[in-house]
């Protein structure tokens, strides 16, 4: 009788500290983005989506938590994420000062691309090095990482641009020969503005990297980027993860 009375004890304690655990998890996630990178986030409808959003709504949902999120000029959401008034930021490159404040989870939501871009009558020849490139001033977006290589190339004549529409409006009035970016967000925003008939990408990509939903160190989040590590490996190895995938065309 008392080993049943002891063992109902434990067996309720236990109850409680899992429960305990749980609601430690439940509740909103705030996420800060920035203001559209198609097809990883954008505004539809009145409503932010793509595969970025979709994954993360899978994943959080996975350990009870209900994804929100704010957008913010890309420098501020950084900020954000920084100084944790915001839970997490994304999407993002894992680079060593990012993770001075960011905890990064051990596994990616999304693949990305990065490509140079140019017209087709500057017959620009790239062989894959970005020394190639020197002699052109090149578009990018300001805070934006485009890969080590590219980012420590202190040698490039870089134009800057405040987001993605203004960088492809940027190139659209000649400031400047060759931009970089991800070809279906140039390409989105290219088509958004109009006008832009002989855009080219040069070959190969210049990257290939993971992108990252990560933490915010400011607000304590170790045990929440490690919960949503393990609810993104096994959302990652569904069906529903690979059409998602097709849907927004990211399949390799």
């Amino acid at each position: 009788m008392k080993r049943s009375r002891i063992l109902i004890i434990f067996l309720l304690l236990l109850m409680g500290v899992c429960r305990g655990q749980v609601n430690a998890l439940a509740g909103e996630l705030v996420i800060g983005t920035s203001t559209g990178y198609p097809p990883y986030y954008f505004v539809e409808n009145g409503k932010l989506t793509g595969i970025c959003v979709e994954v993360i709504n899978h994943t959080a949902l996975a350990f009870g938590m209900q994804a929100v999120y704010k957008q913010y000029p890309w420098k501020r959401m950084l900020l954000n994420g920084r100084t944790g008034r915001v839970d997490a930021v994304m999407p993002l490159f894992k680079t060593p000062e990012r993770e001075q404040y960011l905890l990064f989870p051990d596994i990616e939501i999304a693949l990305e691309e990065n490509s140079f871009f140019s017209r087709k009558g500057l017959g620009i020849q790239f062989s894959g090095a970005v020394k190639d490139l020197k002699s052109y001033p090149i578009g990018v977006v300001t805070g934006y990482s485009y890969g080590k290589e590219f980012d420590a190339a202190d040698y490039l004549q870089k134009v800057t641009a405040k987001h993605d529409l203004n960088l492809l409006q940027l190139f659209k009035f000649n400031r400047f020969d060759v931009g970089i970016g991800n070809r279906h967000v140039v390409g989105y925003f290219a088509k958004k503005i109009g006008g832009i008939n002989d855009l080219v990408f040069l070959e190969p990509p210049v990257t290939r990297e993971p992108l990252y939903v990560a933490f915010s160190k400011a607000k304590g989040h170790e045990k929440l980027a490690a919960a949503f590590s393990g609810a993104l490996r096994d959302f990652k190895k569904t069906s529903a993860y690979r059409s998602l995938l097709l849907q927004y065309g990211l399949l390799p």
